[in-house]
C-alpha cells in the first residue's frame, strides 16, 4: 500500500472517478488537494439508446442485480432480503456467471435461495445490456465493500432504472436517497427487505425514483476533458526559478455551480441572473497572488459584455473590467492580481460587476492561482 501511496504521488495530477475515494487519498497526508481531481468516469452509452422497458406479465416488481457474484458484492444480503419477501409480489432476477457447481460462493447463495423468488440468470453479452435493464425495475447494489463508482449504477441511470444501494462509499455517493434511488444500511437484510417492500407497497415509487437521474458523462466529454488537463499540465512551469501553478481548475470542476449553462464539453457560462462559480483555495493563500482566467469569446457576440467580479471567503478581491469579442473567436487569458489571507479557503466568480449592480457574461474554460512574480510583488 505504501508504495502505490508513493507512485501516486509522483504524479503531477491525480483524478478520481468519486469524491470518496478522493477524500480517503486525502486522509493519507500524502497529497495536495489541488493536484487531486473529482472527475467521473464516461461512459459509453449507445448499446443502451433503444432501450424500451417491458413490463411483468405476473404483475410483480423486478428487482435486478448486475455483476460478479463475490461475497464483497453483498449477494448474502440480497438473497437473504429476498427470503424474507417469499410473499410477496416480487422478483429478484441476478445477471452475472453462476457456477455453484465449481463456486463454493455460488453454491452458498443457491442453498440460501431455495424457495425465494430468485432466478440465477447467467452471463450474458454485453450487447445485450438493453435487454437485461429493460426487465430491471430496481437495480440491487449490496456491497459490503466501499466500491468507488459503480458501472452498474451509471447503467442503470442510462436505462431510467431506480436503484437500492447500500449506505457507504461510492454507492452512496452515487444514489441520492429519495431522489434516484433509495439507501438501506450495509449488510443488513433486514433494512433491505424493507426497503425491498415499499416498492411492492407503494406502487407509484418506480416512477417518483425516476424523474431526476444524474447525467452520465460520454466517453468523447470524457476525452477532451483528459486533453484540456494534459495541456494545462505542460504549461505550468515546473523549473527551479519558475512562480509555479498553486491551483488548476477547469471551469467544470468548481465546487458550486450557480445559474450557469454548460458548453461544449468543458465550458460554463455564467448569466446574468445569479451566475457564480466558486473554487476551493486550500493551499494558495499567504501573500501576493496572481489569477488567470481563460475566456472563451464567440465571434458573433460582439454585443455581448463578459465581466464579472471575483471574491475571496465573501470579500471582493478583483473586478473583471467589462470587455466583447473583437469579430473573432479566442480565447483570452484575463489576469489579476489578488492578496490572499494564509487561511482562505472560498474564491468566487460573480458576474454581477458590483454588489448588487449591473451584471455580465462570463464564459469561462479554466482557473490558476499562481504564485505573483516579482514585479508583482513589488506593485
Amino acid at each position: 500500500h505504501g508504495h502505490v501511496l508513493s507512485a501516486y504521488a509522483e504524479a503531477d495530477l491525480r483524478i478520481s472517478p468519486s469524491r470518496f475515494l478522493r477524500e480517503k487519498y486525502l486522509e493519507s497526508g500524502r497529497f495536495d488537494p489541488h493536484t487531486f481531481l473529482f472527475s467521473d468516469n464516461g461512459m459509453r452509452t449507445d448499446h443502451v439508446e433503444a432501450l424500451a422497458k417491458t413490463s411483468s406479465e405476473a404483475g410483480r416488481i423486478r428487482f435486478g442485480f448486475v455483476g460478479s457474484l463475490v461475497w464483497y458484492k453483498g449477494g448474502e444480503v440480497m438473497v437473504q432480503a429476498m427470503q424474507r419477501l417469499k410473499d410477496a409480489g416480487c422478483e429478484l432476477n441476478v445477471y452475472g456467471t453462476f457456477d455453484p457447481e465449481n463456486e463454493a460462493h455460488h453454491a452458498e447463495l443457491q442453498a440460501l435461495a431455495e424457495g425465494a423468488n430468485v432466478n440465477f440468470k447467467g452471463r450474458f453479452d454485453n450487447s445485450r445490456l438493453s435487454e437485461v435493464y429493460a426487465d430491471i425495475d430496481v437495480l440491487v447494489v449490496p456491497s459490503v465493500w466501499y466500491e468507488n463508482s459503480p458501472i452498474t449504477i451509471h447503467e442503470a441511470y442510462l436505462t431510467g432504472t431506480p436503484v437500492l444501494a447500500s449506505d457507504i462509499g461510492g454507492m452512496a455517493e452515487f444514489v441520492k436517497d429519495g431522489v434516484d434511488g433509495l439507501h438501506f444500511s450495509v449488510g443488513d437484510p433486514d433494512d433491505l427487505a424493507a426497503k425491498m417492500r415499499r416498492f411492492v407497497d407503494e406502487p407509484e415509487l418506480v416512477g417518483e425514483l425516476s424523474k431526476d437521474f444524474m447525467r452520465v458523462k460520454t466517453l468523447v466529454e470524457n476525452g477532451e476533458e483528459m486533453e484540456f488537463r494534459y495541456r494545462g499540465l505542460t504549461c505550468v512551469d515546473r523549473s527551479p526559478e519558475g512562480a509555479g501553478a498553486l491551483l488548476v481548475q477547469g471551469a467544470r470542476s468548481a465546487s458550486a455551480i450557480e445559474s450557469c449553462v454548460e458548453q461544449g464539453a468543458d465550458m460554463l457560462l455564467l448569466k446574468p441572473g445569479g451566475g457564480a462559480l466558486e473554487f476551493d483555495l486550500e493551499g494558495c493563500g499567504g501573500g501576493r497572488r496572481e489569477l488567470a482566467l481563460k475566456v472563451m469569446l464567440l465571434a458573433g457576440e460582439g454585443s455581448v459584455e463578459m465581466g464579472g467580479r471575483v471574491l475571496v471567503d465573501g470579500a471582493e478581491v478583483g473586478l473583471i473590467s467589462p470587455f466583447s469579442s473583437q469579430g473573432s473567436d479566442e480565447i483570452r487569458e484575463v489576469c489579476l492580481a489578488i492578496d490572499l489571507a494564509q487561511e482562505a479557503q472560498l474564491l468566487r466568480l460573480e458576474c454581477a460587476l458590483h454588489e448588487g449592480g449591473p451584471e455580465a457574461h462570463l464564459r469561462l474554460l479554466s482557473l490558476e492561482v499562481r504564485a505573483a512574480r516579482a514585479e508583482q510583488v513589488g506593485a
